[in-house]
């Protein structure tokens, strides 16, 4: 049960990733029957991909196109790498009988916490040419077969989200990273209520049900949640003080703040604490107020 845990961990951060470039849905129904289920399958948009956010690396990949998307918590056996084939046939078959006309293969990404060895070696997996690290694809290209190993792709921003549906060491560096965004970033806005959840999950597991690894993943969302928590309190703390603080700056100028002269006084507020920011608006002439608010610095 704590593994299916997890891996509806991965599905909901891939799935609210995912639905900022397209429809994505999971546990995928494949008829007939409901044996089947997809992990997730996606379906880019046109006016999503337009207005939606600018990935690299794997992600800008998975979202480029339709696309059948399997996860694996542990690595996967060869009995079930041939099921997921088995589901992408039998699906690719339900959507040419559904929209009757033809539709090109979907390519089929599994994600795996761990190095599946066996696989990448007996079905010819080989490092993709557009890299990073981690990626692979079989050397047909024909097969529109990619693996991802979650262990081995490199600490960069791109990787943040694939990168908490790793392993504990993996997950807890990739907490880390999101912890160093600032507070408004994309990643933070995905992550943080799958982590929330995985946390209140974790505590009410029964406790001889957890591994000794699970017990550290447990410390490890604990220590998370205490900055979460504080920082959730500062950001509430400076909105409260932003308004009145906003009031002050708007008279002294005579005009509305612009949205990136109110973004400045907020970045202000936190960086210097509301007295330092209210001495500014005493001090300084509008124009030099107006200066203060424009200049990179603050000073």
């Amino acid at each position: 049960m704590l593994r299916n845990r997890f891996d509806q961990f991965g599905k909901n951060i891939l799935h609210d990733t995912l639905r900022l470039r397209g429809e994505a849905q999971t546990e995928t129904e494949v008829p007939p029957g409901d044996a089947q289920r997809i992990d997730l399958w996606f379906v880019p948009d046109a006016t999503r991909q337009r207005a939606g956010p600018v990935w690299g690396g794997i992600l800008a990949a998975i979202s480029d196109a339709p696309a059948m998307i399997e996860l694996w918590s542990e690595v996967p056996r060869e009995k079930q790498f041939h099921i997921c084939l088995r589901k992408r046939y039998a699906w690719h078959h339900v959507l040419e009988l559904r929209d009757k006309c033809d539709w090109a293969m979907p390519p089929l990404w599994g994600i795996s916490a761990g190095r599946p060895d066996g696989l990448l070696s007996r079905f010819g997996f080989e490092p993709a040419p557009e890299g990073p690290a981690g990626h692979y694809q079989t050397a047909a290209p024909g097969w529109q077969v990619r693996m991802v190993v979650i262990g081995e792709l490199p600490r960069v921003r791109d990787t943040i989200l694939l990168r908490l549906l790793g392993h504990r060491p993996v997950r807890r560096q990739a907490m880390q990273d999101l912890k160093a965004l600032p507070e408004d970033a994309l990643e933070r806005r995905v992550a943080q209520p799958w982590l929330v959840r995985l946390k209140l999950d974790l505590e009410a597991a029964d406790p001889t049900m957890l591994s000794p690894d699970d017990k550290e993943t447990a410390m490890d969302m604990q220590e998370w949640y205490r900055q979460f928590e504080r920082d959730l309190a500062n950001r509430f703390k400076t909105e409260g003080q932003l308004q009145p603080l906003a009031h002050q700056f708007e008279r002294r100028l005579a005009r509305p703040l612009s949205p990136s002269e109110r973004a400045t006084l907020a970045e202000r507020l936190r960086e210097q604490g509301a007295e330092r920011v209210s001495d500014v608006v005493l001090d300084l002439s509008p124009e030099d107020l107006a200066a203060w608010l424009s200049a990179t610095n603050g000073h």
